[in-house]
């Protein structure tokens, strides 16, 4: 589809956004532009070279970073007013050790989902894209800003696709959380395009166990942490064993 169908189709959604009082023209706009325009410009954007990316790794990670904290801000702003508060979503009620507990019983699982994707991938001959090869940090410097790209990413996007999208989307769903993540969670599969497609539906899935998680707790908070936990594990510590060698000159 070319940029102008993305742009029209992104209109359209935010106006039935608005028209059937899911939200008001800024929230139905900034939610359109999450689950239409992004996604298409992540699939427009599987077209850049691996050997591109490599030699523009460290500003890819500061540029992705700052893009992302702008998206969690604006969603933060424009968090529907029906539901809890976004404060109210980062709390914990329990005890340290039963946040600790649950993050780390979504981070196990999201590892074990990554390593059967890798055991499918074998059994099926996926191989995973050049891009996933280049944007695994190689240097000490860029290890560093991948660090903080990944804490970055844990809550910024637990905040926008399992937090702002699913709840602005819940009343079309009867008010059922996971129902309503289930459309977020496809745009997130699709917004890492650049794994391919048997790499979007393993980010899908894992989504999806994040958000089981929220739906479960009723907070962000272990979602955010195991994805942080997952970014940075997958990155900085079983890259070779997930992906094969990744090194990088």
């Amino acid at each position: 589809m070319r940029w102008w169908g993305w742009a029209v189709l992104c209109v359209g959604t935010a106006v039935t956004f608005a028209l059937t009082g899911l939200g008001g023209p800024f929230s139905s706009l900034v939610a359109a532009l999450l689950l239409v325009a992004l996604p298409g410009v992540a699939l427009a954007q599987r077209s850049v070279q691996a050997e591109e990316l490599q030699a523009h790794r460290s500003g890819t990670y500061a540029s992705s970073a700052a893009g992302l904290v702008v998206m969690a801000l604006c969603t933060w702003w424009l968090w529907p007013a029906e539901v809890r508060g976004v404060a109210e979503w980062l709390a914990w009620q329990g005890s340290a050790l039963g946040l600790v507990g649950v993050s780390t019983l979504l981070t196990t699982a999201g590892i074990a989902l990554c390593y059967g994707f890798r055991a499918l991938a074998k059994r099926r001959g996926w191989e995973e894209t050049e891009m996933v090869r280049a944007i695994i940090p190689a240097t000490s410097g860029e290890r560093n800003l991948f660090t903080i790209l990944s804490i970055t990413a844990g809550i910024t996007e637990e905040i926008v696709f399992r937090g702002f999208l699913p709840l602005f989307l819940m009343p079309w769903f009867g008010g059922r959380y996971l129902l309503a993540a289930l459309p977020t969670t496809a745009v997130f599969g699709i917004l890492h395009a650049y794994q391919g497609a048997h790499g979007m539906v393993r980010t899908a899935a894992l989504g999806m166990v994040l958000a089981a998680g929220v739906a479960w707790t009723g907070s962000l908070l272990p979602s955010i942490l195991a994805h942080a936990a997952l970014n940075l594990l997958i990155g900085l510590v079983l890259a070779d064993s997930l992906l094969g060698n990744t090194k990088q000159n």
